[in-house]
C-alpha cells in the first residue's frame, strides 16, 4: 500500500468538498427543505415534540457519512463522486459492517428530516431516491466495482450485505492475491 502525499490528499479534500457541497447539499439540504416548505394540509402529520427525535439519525447519518468520506479519502485515495472514485477497495470502518454505508448514513440523515419537519413529501422523496440509489447501486456501482477490483470484490459482495448492517465479523482468510484490509 502507497502512501499518499499530502498535496495529493489536499486535492482529495478540496474536489470531495466541492462535490459535496453540490452533490449532498442538494440531496439532503436543498430539495428537502423545499419538499418542507410545500403547505399540503391533507399530507401533512404532526408529532408535536417526538419530532425533535430526527435529530438522532440526522446527527448518526451524518457521522456515518462523513465517516465513510474519510475512508475514501485515505484508504480509497479518491472521492466518492462516480466520475472520481476510490482507486483502492474500501473495506474499513463502516464498508465492514454495510456495503454501501455512505448511502444509509444518508438515508438515516433525511428520515431525521421527515420526523423534524414532519413531512410527508420528504419521506416519499426518501422513498424515492433509496429506490434511485438502489438502482444505481446494482446497474452502475457494483458492476464497476466488479470489473475494477475482480475477485477481491466477488468475495467482499458474499460476506458483507448491500443495505442490512451486520455486525458479524467477516472473514479473515484471504488469498495472498486479494486486496482486502480491514483492520
Amino acid at each position: 500500500m502507497t502512501v499518499m502525499l499530502d498535496g495529493e490528499r489536499k486535492k482529495l479534500i478540496i474536489r470531495t468538498s466541492i462535490i459535496g457541497f453540490v452533490f449532498v447539499g442538494t440531496v439532503v439540504v436543498i430539495i428537502p427543505l423545499y419538499l418542507s416548505s410545500i403547505n399540503y394540509e391533507k399530507l401533512s402529520f404532526e408529532l408535536g415534540i417526538i419530532r425533535y427525535s430526527g435529530f438522532i439519525p440526522l446527527i448518526i447519518g451524518a457521522y456515518i457519512s462523513l465517516y465513510c468520506v474519510k475512508d475514501f479519502i485515505i484508504q480509497g485515495k479518491g472521492t466518492p463522486a462516480p466520475f472520481d472514485p476510490p482507486k483502492e477497495l474500501v473495506v474499513k470502518g463502516f464498508y465492514k459492517y454495510l456495503r454501501n454505508p455512505m448511502y444509509f448514513g444518508l438515508f438515516l440523515f433525511i428520515l431525521g428530516e421527515v420526523l423534524i419537519f414532519s413531512s410527508i413529501e420528504i419521506l416519499i422523496y426518501l422513498l424515492l431516491l433509496t429506490i434511485i440509489c438502489n438502482l444505481f447501486v446494482i446497474f452502475y456501482e457494483e458492476p464497476k466495482l466488479l470489473n475494477e477490483f475482480g475477485d477481491s470484490y466477488k468475495n467482499y459482495c458474499k460476506e458483507v450485505s448491500r443495505w442490512i448492517p451486520s455486525m458479524k465479523k467477516r472473514n479473515k482468510r484471504r488469498s495472498s492475491n486479494q486486496r482486502l484490509n480491514t483492520d
